[in-house]
C-alpha cells in the first residue's frame, strides 16, 4: 500500500484494534478525513515511513487511542493544539520528525500518559511554565502517571518550569541539546 490508499483501506475495518505499519514504504501526505471508522483503534504505529505530512487531525476524533507512534515520518508543521483531549493516551512518540512551534498546554491533559517522545524536532519556545491537567486527571500535578520524558534535540529555551518536579512517577527525562537555564 503506498501513497495514501492505506487510510482508505483500513477505515473499512471498524473492529481494529491494532495497527502496525511501521516501515513500510508509505509516503505522501496521511490523508485528511471527514469521516473515521476506526471507533476500536487503540494502537497505531505508523514510524519510518516518508509521509511527508503535518498530523493527521482524524487521530484527534478516534478517542479509544492508547498509542500513537509517528516517529521518524517526515511529519511537519505543528503538534495540533487538540492532541492532549485523548483521553486513554499512554504512550506518544512523534520524535526524529520536523515538527516546530511550541508544545501545546494541553498536554498535561494526558492523565493517563506515561510515554511522551517529541525529541528530534524543531520545537522552539520556552518549556511551558504552566501546563493544563490538574483539574482534568483528579490530580494536584499534571501528567500524573508520566515515566519517561524525552524533549531533547529540539530548539527549546528558558528556565525549568516548576512543573517539572511535580512529575512523581518520572523515571527518565531528556532535556539535553536544548537551550535551558537554571
Amino acid at each position: 500500500m503506498v501513497g495514501s490508499q492505506w487510510v482508505e483501506v483500513l477505515n473499512k475495518l471498524p473492529m481494529l484494534i491494532e495497527l502496525h505499519l511501521d516501515g513500510c514504504s508509505l509516503f505522501g501526505s496521511i490523508p485528511t478525513r471527514s469521516f473515521v471508522n476506526l471507533t476500536s483503534l487503540a494502537v497505531i504505529a505508523i514510524s519510518s515511513n516518508e509521509f511527508n505530512s503535518t498530523f493527521p487531525e482524524w487521530f484527534l476524533n478516534v478517542s479509544s487511542l492508547v498509542s500513537i507512534d509517528i516517529s521518524w515520518s517526515e511529519l511537519h508543521g505543528r503538534i495540533p493544539l487538540g492532541l492532549g483531549e485523548l483521553p486513554n493516551l499512554q504512550h506518544l512518540d512523534l520524535s526524529a520528525n520536523d515538527l516546530e512551534g511550541s508544545i501545546p498546554s494541553s498536554i498535561g491533559n494526558f492523565c493517563n500518559l506515561q510515554y511522551l517522545d517529541l525529541s528530534y524536532n524543531n520545537l522552539n519556545g520556552s518549556l511551558l511554565e504552566n501546563i493544563n491537567g490538574t483539574e482534568t486527571c483528579n490530580s494536584k500535578s499534571p501528567l500524573p502517571n508520566l515515566r519517561e520524558l524525552r524533549l531533547g534535540s529540539n530548539q527549546l529555551m528558558g528556565k525549568f518550569p516548576n512543573w517539572l518536579g511535580e512529575l512523581k512517577n518520572l523515571e527518565e527525562l531528556d532535556l539535553s541539546y536544548n537551550q535551558l537555564q537554571g
